[in-house]
């Protein structure tokens, strides 16, 4: 039988793909999870063909509608190229059963993610891009942040959810 697939936000499989030219390395999902599961790694960002490092994106709220804009450049959207980006990684991997995602991106949070509004004001927190068109497209999709991971019972939670989502 095959190991179950987890789609995991590149980062944190240590490869230097953040903004800043940085990982985000977590040994206990890079190292732990590779043998009894086969990692899938995704970068949203770089998958557009953004280079690394670049400049950093943010969520804003215009009248309603969630963009994803370069902070420096706000006429730089990248909304659209995101939700294509997330549409084509469902139709490429659709045997997934779990999702880790990175804390806090624009892209990948799952929550607590800055949105602005129009004038660059904070105004609320939300989900990034990819993983709201994710969890919206796999409603059912057991998915967790790094951060929660890092916990052993949410871990175990999400581990448990990982094996139902493979036998449904």
């Amino acid at each position: 039988m095959a190991k179950p697939k987890i789609a995991v936000s590149q980062c944190l499989l240590g490869d230097r793909v953040r903004y800043d030219g940085r990982d985000s390395y977590v040994y206990s999902i890079a190292r732990e999870l590779a043998d009894l599961y086969s990692l899938v790694p995704v970068c949203p960002e770089t998958g557009i063909g953004l280079a690394v490092p670049r400049p950093p994106i943010q969520l804003v709220d215009k009248d309603g509608d969630i963009r994803v804009l370069q902070v420096d450049n706000p006429a730089k959207d990248y909304t659209e190229a995101l939700q294509r980006f997330a549409a084509a990684f469902l139709q490429r991997e659709p045997d997934i059963c779990g999702y880790i995602f990175k804390s806090s991106s624009p892209s990948c949070g799952i929550q607590h993610v800055k949105i602005l509004n129009r004038d660059n004001e904070y105004e609320r927190r939300g989900t990034g891009m990819q993983a709201a068109m994710i969890m919206q497209a796999l409603p059912d999709l057991p998915v967790i942040d790094e951060i929660d991971f890092m916990q052993t019972d949410k871990q175990r939670e999400f581990l448990w959810q990982v094996a139902c989502y493979q036998k449904s």
